[in-house]
């Protein structure tokens, strides 16, 4: 049975169809296993950047389940080769060749549309939760400059989404005229509305993913420990890269045979990738956490059993290290890094938890 309706079996051998599937289940898996990690790594502390991402992540399983169902109508097909419907017609116009030809409705077009709100939703929500995570960083500092320029991201992501979701979802009038081009209307050029909207994602993105460069450069960290937390923040630019290559399949769209499958593809790893990068930081951060409140629990268990059987209390390797290592730092660079943040009070509380907190040895020798 053919993949794509109403067509012959050797229209799926000619379409893209596989490969468009392919990628969008292959990148929604590996998106929402990080982002469960993220929400299980901070179950205790969960903020509103991590909601965020938990709509971002819904909003992309259901843009990228639409376009699936888009490859079932022609998606991966030049428009003269997609199958005819039996809904309305509507006229398909081919710059390049100048073929002006009537088909009748297509599916793919009404899932196209469906699924933009969803791109355009959760590109922004894993930006704004970036940057909401950028401000928690900075509540104790009084780096006010960079809290402002991030609020102002924050603004401009939330105005320009809500503009785009206005441009592609009111772009024709009467709006039936989106969906049948024979209906007399008008509609925003389609080249010149789609490289607007590109070319503000590609500048919301490199700004979200290199703010926190400036953040971590005057910090007094290890040149290593610098590289590290850049390189984190650094790989959301891979999010870039793909928007560049989304926008650039937009004049090919609209110049060539019509085929969408760069633009839609481009879009799937996009909005995924984009995740997953936003993710990382904050899955490294809590991780590294987790695991010292664990080695934390573990030790002063152990050292408070050796105090109430009366011996020597065990001092944890390294404990001076982690002590004169967190010691001196600021409230910036323990919340970047990860480090002595969630356990801070450990240190503190430490003489409540255990019974006894000094001992005095004897030697009793025979004269």
């Amino acid at each position: 049975m053919p993949w794509i309706y109403n067509t012959v079996q050797n229209l799926d051998d000619l379409s893209s169809w596989k490969q468009i599937t392919a990628v969008a289940v292959a990148l929604t898996v590996l998106m929402s296993a990080v982002v469960i990690a993220r929400l299980w790594l901070r179950l205790s502390v969960l903020g509103s950047e991590d909601w965020l991402v938990v709509t971002a992540a819904i909003c992309s399983i259901i843009y990228n389940a639409l376009c699936i169902m888009q490859t079932r109508y022609g998606l991966g097909l030049p428009i003269a080769l997609r199958p005819h419907m039996d809904v309305g017609p509507y006229t398909v116009v081919c710059k390049r060749t100048r073929i002006h030809m009537k088909l009748p409705a297509d599916y793919r077009v009404q899932y196209n549309y469906a699924g933009r709100p969803f791109y355009l939703i959760g590109i922004a929500c894993f930006k704004i939760s970036l940057c909401i995570g950028y401000l928690r960083f900075t509540a104790r500092t009084t780096d006010f400059r960079f809290r402002r320029l991030t609020m102002a991201v924050i603004a401009f992501v939330i105005i320009t989404s809500i503009t785009f979701m206005g441009i592609n979802l009111f772009s024709c009038i009467p709006l039936s005229k989106i969906f049948d081009r024979t209906i007399p209307g008008k509609c925003l050029p389609y080249s010149p509305a789609n490289y607007y909207i590109s070319a503000c994602i590609i500048a919301a993105d490199v700004t979200t993913f290199t703010l926190p460069i400036r953040l971590i450069s005057p910090l007094s960290l290890p040149w290593k420990k610098k590289v590290q937390v850049c390189a984190l923040f650094a790989l959301g630019l891979s999010t870039t890269a793909f928007s560049i290559l989304r926008m650039a399949s937009i004049y090919k769209n609209a110049n060539g045979s019509g085929d969408l499958t760069d633009l839609v593809q481009y879009g799937c790893i996009e909005i995924n990738v984009g995740i997953i990068t936003s993710c990382l930081p904050f899955v490294r951060r809590s991780g590294d956490q987790k695991t010292q409140s664990n080695s934390r629990h573990t030790y002063e268990l152990e050292r408070t059993n050796h105090s109430q059987s009366g011996g020597k209390v065990p001092v944890e390797k390294d404990e001076i290290g982690l002590r004169s290592d967190c010691e001196g730092r600021s409230a910036s660079e323990e919340s970047i890094t990860g480090i002595c943040n969630a356990d801070r009070h450990g240190w503190e509380q430490e003489s409540d938890d255990v019974g006894i907190v000094k001992t005095i040895e004897f030697q009793v020798r025979r004269i």
